[in-house]
């Protein structure tokens, strides 16, 4: 993969700005507010000082997609194409607390679209951004638990954005069983097109710990294909989009809270 592009808060547009359990809700405003490393359990030492945490005692979703204005909108829009492979990477961490974490989650998303979401009901466990995700969470992405409440890390893939079919929401549980709550993992996520078949879905976690960018050992922990034909395949579109998201249920504890911290993409030319 070619030099990944690690982002600030600027590089980001916002998706459910004005709709329904809007980020504004957030402590901080809608990115959320920064948070010292040193003063979390387990801290990372490799990225910086600060890292990004989503707290609110209130039903809350914000999605964040690379700007188009960032390297010419290569990450954003029809720019998407299938001439290229695109790799995510972040450090996460969730606090639940007391393994209850599905009222909790974040992730990564490929191929959403802009100010769209799709439900399968009322409740804000149900939004997800149409397209492909890595999801961190004790729900799965299609609305349902694991055999635990603890942190399970998910694929899914599901229809175009903004419609309420409950149709399709497959979702494959990656290895690895349970992910500690409070504690950071750095996770990735690939999407490679494959010609005109589909897409190949990978998630990986590292096992190097607590490691600069560059330094990770990846493990493969979970894929996915989606054919061209199926109903879930979300082709190139203007309104396609990049990024990572998170959301809270109003139904958790007032100690919910989900962190992220040295969020990057790379692309490379297939």
């Amino acid at each position: 993969m070619a030099t990944g592009l690690i982002l600030s808060s600027s590089d980001f547009e916002i998706l459910n700005a004005g709709g329904s359990h809007p980020p504004s809700r957030w402590d901080g405003g809608e990115y959320g507010s920064a948070v010292l490393n040193s003063s979390l359990e387990s801290p990372l030492t490799s990225s910086g000082d600060f890292g990004r945490q989503f707290h609110t005692d209130s039903e809350c979703f914000g999605g964040y997609y690379i700007s188009s204005s960032v390297d010419s909108s290569l990450y954003s829009g029809s720019a998407i194409t299938t001439s290229k492979a695109y790799s995510m990477r972040a450090w996460v961490r969730l606090r639940g607390p007391g393994n209850n974490s599905d009222h909790s989650a974040i992730g990564l998303s490929f191929m959403g679209q802009n100010n769209a979401m799709k439900t399968h009901g009322s409740d804000i466990r149900y939004y997800q951004l149409g397209g492909y995700c890595l999801q961190l969470s004790g729900m799965k992405p299609d609305g349902t638990v694991g055999d635990t409440l603890a942190p399970h890390l998910y694929i899914g893939t599901n229809e175009v954005s903004g419609t309420t079919d409950s149709s399709n929401y497959p979702a494959t549980e990656c290895s690895g069983g349970t992910y500690s709550e409070d504690e950071w993992h750095r996770i990735r996520f690939d999407m490679i097109p494959v010609g005109s078949a589909g897409v190949a879905l990978s998630a990986y976690t590292s096992s190097a710990g607590d490691v600069e960018s560059g330094q990770e050992i990846w493990e493969e922990v979970g894929s996915a294909f989606v054919q061209s034909t199926d109903d879930v395949y979300i082709p190139s579109l203007p309104t396609n989009g990049m990024g990572f998201y998170t959301w809270h249920d109003g139904g958790g504890v007032v100690g919910d809270t989900t962190y992220i911290d040295q969020f990057e993409i790379l692309v490379q030319d297939l």
